[in-house]
């Protein structure tokens, strides 16, 4: 099943590019990365300060150039706290900026705490300055150039409060792209860690428990810090409520972080992030679902990292193809002979594909199907929901048939017995007048 949905979606690639094999070694991949983008030598913090929980909530928001943005997101948090009676602080990491980023922010005061984060130049330093600053029992996460809806904070922390779950989470809206993305149609409770990773990754649009990060910091320098919650948050989360709706408002714009690393070789920290992540892993963690993990480590290296470094060039891309090649390999190679058994029938269609792409190293048809896959996944799903939609209708118009045809034999049975009822009453008539007669016959003899 996979080829045939392989040869549908590479038709149109030439023989060269369907047959071309990737021959660069995991090391040889690894080492031109690190030339074009090294990893920093001090990326994890010196040590993890830890305030007393004191307040209720805190809520994070890295902070760098974002004057045209940060005055609404801050606005939009206020209105959304201001109907809840709890203890709150608004922790803003403003690292560096070189516009009128930090006088805004000062002009706003009362729960919004502005930390001194000089000297520090990544997101990832910024979160954890605001981190070890954190007097909260609970964490949200707000990025600076998006807002949340007035009532997001209240459903959620409401939600928290009744489930005791170690996180609450809401889907979001796509301000620019009109779109909603709900996580459920009904508030339900999910434990498994496959569940949880259906769930959007990103930190924001959920609420913490505060110790969940005790022992986790995101490493400075590196950016996609995304990755962290799939990995090294949701493997340890005992249970996460998810709401219906959506509460988040995401906005994308030339300045969105997402933007300005397409092209650059800041890219290839996909790569370095989820070895980060991998590397932090412990192993009760690890085998909590190990199937899960392989899946998500290949969705990783799939449309993920090809999104991130899909404006660099041939060989760049090439060397993430083979390092995800080569984490996947390592990655099943820790399967039990019962979880690789299951590894096929939990898979899709698209991941089955995958797989034998990665396994057999063909990178140019990675490439073309992270370009198009999208496209012709959207395409086969409208098809096979086209499919159940007319299936549906069959059966239903042969559950009609099956209804017309049962009332037609009840019908018929129903007949049958009016007409044996009718003889037995003509039976029963004649047996009358026939008793009517001898009593008759009676009377005259007895006269």
């Amino acid at each position: 099943m996979p080829i045939k949905f392989l040869e549908n979606l590479t038709a149109s690639l030439d023989a060269a590019d369907l047959e071309a094999v990737s021959t660069m070694t995991e090391d040889e991949a690894r080492s031109f990365l690190y030339e074009l983008r090294p990893v920093p030598d001090d990326m994890m913090p010196v040590s993890h300060q830890k305030k007393e929980r004191t307040k209720d909530l805190s809520i994070i928001i890295p902070a760098h150039n974002v004057e045209k943005f940060i005055s609404k997101c801050l606005s939009s948090v206020l209105i959304a706290l201001a109907p809840l009676d709890i203890d709150a602080e608004i922790l803003i990491a403003e690292n560096d900026s070189t516009d009128n980023t930090r006088k805004i922010i000062e002009n706003f005061g009362g729960i919004v705490r502005l930390l001194d984060c000089d000297g520090i130049t990544s997101v990832g330093a910024a979160k954890n300055r605001a981190l070890d600053e954190a007097e909260g029992r609970y964490l949200m996460f707000v990025d600076a150039d998006d807002s949340v809806l007035e009532d997001s904070i209240g459903d959620m922390w409401r939600a928290l409060i009744t489930s005791g779950a170690d996180i609450v989470a809401q889907g979001f809206l796509d301000y620019d792209n009109d779109g909603a993305h709900p996580l459920t149609d009904i508030p339900r409770e999910i434990e498994r860690y496959d569940q949880m990773s259906r769930v959007t990754t990103f930190l924001w649009g959920k609420i913490y428990k505060a110790e969940l990060f005790d022992e986790l910091r995101c490493p400075e320098g590196l950016y996609y810090d995304n990755t962290i919650p799939l990995f090294l948050i949701y493997p340890r989360v005992k249970n996460m409520y998810l709401l219906d709706g959506c509460g988040y408002v995401y906005h994308r714009h030339k300045q969105a972080m997402t933007n300005v690393l397409q092209g650059s070789t800041k890219s290839i920290d996909t790569v370095w992030m989820l070895d980060y992540c991998l590397g932090q892993m412990a192993e009760a963690d690890r085998r909590r679902d190990p199937i899960t993990l392989y899946r998500n480590v290949m969705n990783h290296y799939s449309m993920l990292s090809w999104s991130r470094v899909r404006k660099m060039e041939d060989d760049v891309r090439e060397a993430v193809f083979v390092v995800g090649a080569c984490t996947l390999e390592q990655i099943y190679e820790t399967l039990t002979p019962e979880e690789i058994e299951q590894l096929p029938l939990l898979l899709t269609e698209m991941e089955l594909t995958l797989q034998t792409v990665f396994r057999n190293r063909h990178w140019r048809v990675w490439d073309y199907m992270c370009r198009h896959g999208r496209e012709a996944l959207k395409k086969r799903e409208e098809e096979l929901l086209a499919n159940q939609k007319k299936t549906a209708k069959k059966d239903a118009i042969n559950e009609v048939k099956k209804d017309i045809l049962q009332k037609k034999e009840a019908l018929k049975e129903a007949k049958k017995e009016l007409k044996r009822e009718i003889a037995q009453h003509k039976e029963d008539i004649r047996q009358a007048k026939k008793n009517i007669a001898l009593i008759r016959s009676s009377d005259i003899f007895i006269e």
